[in-house]
């Protein structure tokens, strides 16, 4: 450095930019430079324009354990970090026993609320389970639960409440600069149409993942977010495969079992898709383009009926066996 006359240090181009307020959003510019200072690229402007000899990355991360860093460096920056965290294991059991897991939800529906942001209550319940599995076997471990959408931070903090603190449950923006031993990430979206709004952002989703020391636990529904950014989900998906483990919700109510805690998944419906239609018929409810019987008027759907869900056969095509209620449960 003392080389140089003048040196810029600038923020990492592959995470989210500073939140813009609405009033400069909307100012008027009228050279390009006001337009790249106005759009948050000028730092990406300056490195782009300066000479390859000029420019240098900081590889080493003390982070994430290297099963997490690789992934997020083979996705996001070309393969170049270089891992040197210290942080032993976490001593969990079996499928949180490795640095990266995904939770495969499969189909379950997600829902908007008064302010149009999305929820899904399974994930909520999934959370419960893997925080309490987690708190059970490892009590000061720090622990973080973030999702993509507001809605369902605030579902999380009332379901949490207990387990994690309430400023450890945030959405994925608000988590960015921050860290913790262990990171559950709720993704939220689960649909036929394979919509995924923001959630098709790879800035977001490198910070999304790269929040976590010790263990990162993806919980969503694969077939969405793939269908909907197979480019960003699909490739994360296939290294939680070969990096850590791809697990059902039937490897949770296991691990519950385990731990000797009762699963708050199984008190829910698991809807598939498939049976959308004879569900609704059954609730009463009118599909689309059908008459409303007797001149009623339009019922909404209103979720799910509830129905026991079985162990599902876990990573190696097993069937896990049914969890059992434990004196100990932590509601």
């Amino acid at each position: 450095m003392p080389l140089a006359k003048r040196w810029v240090m600038i923020g990492d181009l592959n995470q989210l930019p500073p939140v813009m307020e609405e009033a400069a959003s909307t100012f008027k510019v009228s050279q390009p430079l006001d337009e790249l200072v106005r759009d948050d690229s000028f730092y990406g402007w300056i490195w782009d324009k300066a000479q390859a000899g000029s420019r240098i990355m900081l590889p080493r991360q003390y982070r994430m354990r290297e099963p997490i860093g690789r992934v997020v460096s083979d996705l996001f920056y070309e393969g170049k970090l270089i891992h040197e965290a210290p942080h032993p294991r976490m001593p969990l059991p079996w499928p949180f026993d490795r640095e990266l897991v995904w939770v495969d939800t499969g189909a379950q529906d997600e829902y908007r609320d008064a302010q149009r942001s999305v929820a899904n209550e399974f994930e909520v319940a999934l959370c419960k389970d893997i925080t309490s599995i987690i708190r059970r076997r490892v009590r000061k471990a720090k622990l973080a639960v973030i999702a993509m959408y507001n809605s369902q931070v605030n579902r999380l903090q009332g379901a949490l409440k207990g387990i994690v603190p309430p400023d450890d449950i945030e959405s994925v923006d608000a988590f960015e600069g921050r860290e913790s031993d262990g990171v559950i990430l709720s993704l939220v979206r689960s649909n036929d149409r394979a919509a995924i709004g923001f959630l098709n952002d790879p800035n977001r989703v490198n910070v999304a993942i790269s929040r976590a020391k010790k263990l990162l636990v993806i919980v969503g529904d694969s077939k969405t977010v793939i269908g909907g950014a197979p480019e960003l989900f699909g490739p994360l998906f296939e290294h939680c495969k070969e990096e850590g483990l791809v697990a059902g919700v039937g490897a949770v109510v296991t691990a519950c079992q385990r731990v000797g805690i009762r699963s708050h998944v199984q008190r829910l419906s698991r809807p598939h898709r498939g049976d959308r239609r004879t569900r609704r018929r059954r609730r009463g409810q009118r599909l689309p383009g059908e008459a409303a019987p007797n001149g009623e008027g339009d019922v909404p759907p209103n979720g799910s009926e509830p129905m026991p869900i079985e162990a599902e056969a876990g990573s190696n095509g097993a069937p896990e066996p049914a969890p059992v209620e434990s004196p100990r449960e932590t509601e």
